[in-house]
């Protein structure tokens, strides 16, 4: 019998790739029941919630999409725990009002989306923490 050449090298960088790919795309410890999580993502998009699921959303979050829901109302502290929040969906909801401070703590914020929803006022002074945001709709 002739020994076969191990490929050592090619089977490394198969598992250690298959590891980031696992460690990038597994759900994430700590993710609401009625939400999907990956990585740094909360997807709760078209999930009938009516208020933003407060418990549950990792504090390591950057994006949470909340799109597509029957949420109304953006009560202070609904977000204060997110702090890395990059990105935030809230369009397609029915969103009347919005608290002054429910968006304080999100000082790296760079995108939030609004739109499609009956919001008629703004609070002065709403966007007071957020000098990263970049798009508004």
């Amino acid at each position: 019998m002739i020994p076969r050449k191990q490929k050592t090298g090619s089977v490394a960088s198969f598992l250690l790739a298959a590891l980031v790919f696992c460690t990038q795309a597994a759900p994430s410890a700590s993710c609401p029941a009625q939400c999907i999580c990956y990585g740094y993502t909360v997807d709760c998009r078209g999930r009938g919630l009516s208020q933003v699921p407060v418990a549950g959303i990792s504090k390591t979050t950057t994006t949470l999409s909340l799109a597509y829901n029957s949420i109304s109302s953006l009560p202070a502290g609904a977000l204060n725990d997110l702090a890395q929040l990059k990105v935030l969906y809230l369009d397609y909801n029915n969103i009347t009002h919005i608290s002054e401070t429910v968006f304080h703590s999100l000082a790296q914020l760079e995108e939030l989306t609004l739109d499609h929803n009956t919001i008629t006022a703004l609070p002065q002074g709403l966007f007071r923490h957020q000098g990263k945001l970049r798009k508004l709709s």
